[in-house]
Parts: structure tokens; sequence; C-alpha cells
């Protein structure tokens, strides 16, 4: 299995989580080679205890999300404000549960 992503206008979604998930797997144009403009990303845990981990470029990158989910109703964010980043979501770094998904809120519409 892997990732299923949903990218449509300024949102990015990632459900059935079981892999990594590249910026450049869902944006290759050269253009977002220096990462992609992000407000924000939120974490919707399928289960209490969830844990999420963003890291920045590539797995041994510095992190710059994580979440943790003390209900499995509890949404998780972290803000950006449109800064340039090029996520990676570690997924060996994390645990999803069935129905846990990401939302990557884009500061502005990218072409795809």
């Amino acid at each position: 299995m892997a990732n299923t992503i949903n990218y449509k206008g300024f949102t990015i979604q990632i459900s059935a989580i079981d892999s990594d998930w590249l910026w450049s797997d869902t944006m290759p144009d050269a253009k977002y080679k220096n990462g992609i403009p992000i407000n924000f990303i939120q974490f919707n845990p399928g289960a209490e205890n969830d844990v999420c981990s963003f890291k920045e470029a590539n797995d041994a990158g510095p992190e710059v999300a994580y979440f943790k989910a003390f209900t499995n109703a509890e949404p998780r964010r972290a803000y950006f404000f449109g800064t340039f980043i090029k996520p990676i979501l570690d997924f060996s770094a994390g645990t999803f549960s069935a129905g846990a998904n990401v939302i990557i809120q884009l500061a502005k519409e990218a072409q795809h």
C-alpha cells in the first residue's frame, strides 16, 4: 500500500499513512526545489497517543513539527505563516492508527 494523497487548490491531504511522504513527490516541479509555502500542518489522529513527525528536507533533517494526540478527536496544528519549508512526513518516527490523516494548507495555490 501507499499513502493516499489528495492535492487540490491550497490543500494537500495525506491519509492511509503507511510510508514517508516528501513534498517533492507531490510537487516535483523544479520551482519547488526550495520547498513549498505552508500556512499550517494539521494532524488528525486516529486514536489516542498517535504521533506524527515532520522533518526538514530528509529523514535526518531537523524536526519542524511534532504532534502527539491526547485524544482521538483532537486535531493538532503547527503554524508556519507562509514559510517555505521542505516537509517530510517521517513515518518511522510516528504512530498512525486507522483514520489518521494530515492536512497541509499552502499559503498560496501551487500549480500541479
